[in-house]
């Protein structure tokens, strides 16, 4: 057969459209083989489009599809039977699917709703015509004759909605990576298996999916709302074809919502800005951004990194981002050399990235267990297959947005306090432009120039601090990251002692560049003068004490007492806990009030006078020198912390009784031979009496069996027979095995840093101590006050326990 009959090109489709037989012959010969009586018994006995009007009709329908290359006479006469050719079966395909596009299209329902009937015909010369011109378009819209990713992965799957042009493309892929349906399953399949651990184990009830292709089983909402009926799912894709498809992908449950925006990957700014998305998706709460099977078809070393920052950026801390992404890592090279040769002969669209560059597009984010695998190797189900990698081809990862770029804001906002007094100013409302140097200058008494506003807004936008509103006005606003970015900058003034309004009066000349390439003096350009803001060295050294990206045990302590000494990391780390615990903190706020009531019965009932506490934490009300010294004026308190944040707040932990004394000891737990031996320590305590060693929710920090037994043996035996061991330490004893499960996911990803132990492994550590009644026992157990509540133990989730030396 000529070649240039092998596909169904755009022409033969739009002359099989519009003649109103050779629709119905394909059908008919698509069964089997038939003589000519029985196609025009068959085509008289129409009624829609109307039959012959005789056999000359008949006759030159069946030439003409004949000259096209659709059908063929096997042998001589009349008797002979008509068949269809492969361009006839791959035309009768390629109709079917167009119909289907046609129906949807025209509103007629689902694929599978639609009956393939095309659009109406008439035999008149004027309809034809009109209709020709109509199908020319939609065929041009659709492009049956160029191969279409989307198109192409539905042929791989099995699916039906392709033209010939897709399956060529696609067997000629399957040639060079034979395993190419194998590597599509999996793809499909493992989205599956993120979407559903993002939505059961990580409680995330937003996604956003770019890149969606046709749908077919397992779409995105579906999977997700399976498992969080009330889930949202934006849908994204600059295709028209997927665009027609789109009313199966808005069947949304009744308690959530799908939509779907017609937009491209390469325009982040238009997809974050539609309105579409922000009815959908609340981005002040965390989204699951999927891009699956997607960044391969942007060209270019390092051209994806970009869109999936800016994306990224928009997002509040605690998203995740999920993509798959083909490789040649697993390839031969004579494999490599003849995709090549494919993608320079633009037989291929994709653009092959190993697995260090993918790693790249997963920067400042947190790398979920088990990392960047083969798409059969994340969280593969039991009866998953487990095929060669070269089959496969193709890595996927899941990040989580934690606050790696934490010290970036703060050090832009300390450097130029204009970025801190901008973000000050939209955190109430949205503003015009015109509106925002007029509320500048009544915060500050002055306002910058509108060049230096234009750079700030614009610098601001780009580290995805604030946005700009489609309408009203094209406002400005303070995006979720931007809040939190402004509540991080006031917990570091108060964490490294700032002094109140330092930065207040901003010096006009302040520089909007404070991370400027460096000039060849070796100073940054447009370096601040003497008296504007530090430099960029001093403030990574203050910084990098702090370090506000990663959650810290003392200042998310300090959330859930509801202080405000905390950085987002911190609250974002504490939200976590609360989802799994929702009243973890009146168990928080419990475990200090037992603090308070160990220490009073130390000192009024045991005379006890001196204090070793360790693992001291941020300072609040009733701290151990607090309580100790009400009772006993001369009492001496030594606080150990290994802490740098600690360490600031030193001044509230030595405010001590005249008569008694206060120390603080910068050591770790984990050395206790260094904290016995301190001069400081010898200083405040006479270790030949008795004191009062205070391990209050410090010892579950410390990961293993019998370690943390090892560490209490060392220091009570330092100290003097009649002296006391107070412990408390959080447990799982308490909670439902489905809380358990979770908790233990999320210490093996890095995301908690509790060590749980149990009543029995807890009580190895009174090993040679008289136990005090009573006992070993929750929190809200130990010695309550009236004023105690009665918590039920899953929210106390601590042990209480206070043991004498003999």
């Amino acid at each position: 057969m000529d070649k240039a009959r092998s596909d169904s090109s755009p022409d033969i489709l739009n002359e099989v459209a519009v003649q109103p037989w050779h629709r119905p012959i394909l059908d008919l010969l698509a069964t089997s083989p038939k003589q000519y009586v029985e196609i025009k018994l068959a085509l008289m006995a129409l009624t829609e489009p109307e039959p012959p009007r005789g056999e000359g009709q008949v006759n030159r329908a069946l030439r003409q599809m004949r000259d096209l290359g659709l059908i063929v006479k096997e042998g001589a006469g009349k008797q002979a039977p008509w068949v269809l050719t492969s361009t006839g079966q791959h035309v009768k395909q390629d109709r079917d699917y167009f119909d289907r596009l046609w129906a949807l299209r025209s509103g007629a329902g689902t694929a599978e709703a639609a009956e393939p009937t095309g659009p109406p015909t008439d035999g008149s010369r004027q309809r034809v015509r009109a209709q020709r011109r109509e199908m020319a378009h939609h065929f041009r819209e659709f492009n049956p004759q160029v191969a279409h990713p989307a198109r192409r992965y539905d042929y791989w799957l099995g699916g039906k909605d392709h033209f010939a042009a897709d399956r060529a493309s696609g067997d000629a892929l399957e040639k060079v990576y034979p395993g190419m349906r194998v590597g599509v399953r999996a793809n499909r399949a493992v989205l599956g298996r993120i979407v559903r651990y993002l939505a059961a184990e990580q409680g995330i009830r937003q996604f956003l999916d770019i890149g969606t292709g046709l749908p077919t089983a397992g779409n995105t909402h579906e999977v997700a709302q399976a498992v969080a009926p009330d889930a949202r799912i934006v849908y994204v894709d600059n295709d028209p074809l997927v665009l027609v498809h789109a009313q199966a992908l808005l069947t949304s449950s009744q308690e959530g919502r799908t939509a779907y925006i017609d937009a491209d990957i390469r325009d982040p700014a238009t997809i974050l800005s539609s309105a579409r998305l922000r009815e959908t998706l609340d981005l002040t709460q965390p989204v699951a951004l999927l891009l699956f099977g997607v960044l391969h078809f942007i060209a270019g070393k390092g051209a994806a990194n970009p869109l999936v920052e800016e994306l990224m950026d928009a997002l509040a801390p605690g998203s995740f981002l999920a993509l798959t992404h083909v490789t040649d890592d697993f390839s031969a090279p004579e494999v490599i050399a003849e995709h090549n040769r494919m993608r320079s002969a633009g037989r291929s669209d994709f653009w092959m990235r190993d697995r260090d560059e993918i790693a790249t597009l997963f920067e400042d984010l947190q790398i979920v267990d088990p990392g960047i695998v083969a798409t059969t190797r994340w969280r593969p189900e039991p009866d998953d297959l487990d095929p060669a990698l070269n089959l496969v081809n193709a890595w996927v990862g899941l990040g989580r947005k934690t606050y790696r770029r934490a010290e970036k804001t703060l050090a832009l906002m300390i450097r130029n306090p204009w970025y801190e007094h901008i973000l000050t100013v939209l955190a109430d409302k949205p503003l015009r432009y015109a509106d925002i140097r007029p509320h500048l200058a009544a915060l500050t008494g002055r306002a910058p120039g509108e060049g230096q506003l234009n750079t700030m807004l614009r610098k601001l936008a780009d580290l995805g601090l604030v946005g700009k509103q489609e309408s009203p006005g094209r406002s400005w606003f303070a995006t979720a990251q931007g809040q939190a970015s402004r509540m991080d900058r006031e917990s570091y003034r108060r964490l490294s002692h700032e002094e109140p309004g330092r930065d207040a009066d901003v010096p006009a000349t302040a520089d909007p560049h404070p991370f400027a390439e460096t000039s060849a003096e070796g100073a940054p350009r447009g370096a601040p003068e003497a008296g504007e803001p530090l430099s960029l060295s001093d403030l990574e050294a203050r910084l990098s004490v702090f370090q506000p990206s990663v959650a810290h045990p003392a200042r998310r302590y300090n959330v859930w007492l509801e202080g405000k000494d905390n950085f987002a990391a911190d609250r974002e780390s504490a939200a976590e806990f609360e989802r799994l615990e929702p009243d973890i903190r009146k168990g928080v706020q419990e475990n200090r009030d037992v603090l308070r009531r160990m220490v009073h019965y130390l000192a009024a009932e045991e005379n006890v006078r001196q204090f070793l506490d360790i693992g001291t934490g941020l300072p609040t009300a009733g701290n151990t020198h607090e309580v100790a010294q009400a009772v006993a004026p001369e009492a001496r308190i030594v606080y150990v912390d290994n802490d740098p944040l600690v360490l600031a707040y030193t001044n509230a932990l030595l405010t001590s009784s005249p008569e008694g004394r206060t120390a603080y000891i910068q050591a770790d737990l984990n050395d206790p031979a260094g904290i016995l031996s301190n001069p400081q320590l010898r200083e405040a305590l006479d270790l030949r009496q008795p004191v009062g060693l205070m391990l209050i929710a410090v010892l579950h920090f410390i990961p293993g069996v019998g370690i943390a037994k090892q560490l209490v043996e060392q220091l009570m035996d330092a100290l003097a027979p009649g002296s006391f061991l107070a412990i408390t330490h959080a447990t799982s004893d308490f909670s439902p095995a489905e809380v358990t499960a979770a908790h233990e996911q999320m210490r093996r990803e890095g995301r908690s840093d509790f060590w749980m132990r149990d009543k029995d492994e807890i009580s190895t550590l009174f090993d040679r101590l008289e136990v005090i009644e009573p006992g070993i026992v929750p929190n809200t157990h130990w010695r309550p006050r009236p004023e105690t509540p009665d918590l039920p133990l899953r929210v106390v989730g601590s042990w209480a326990g206070l043991g004498r030396k003999y």
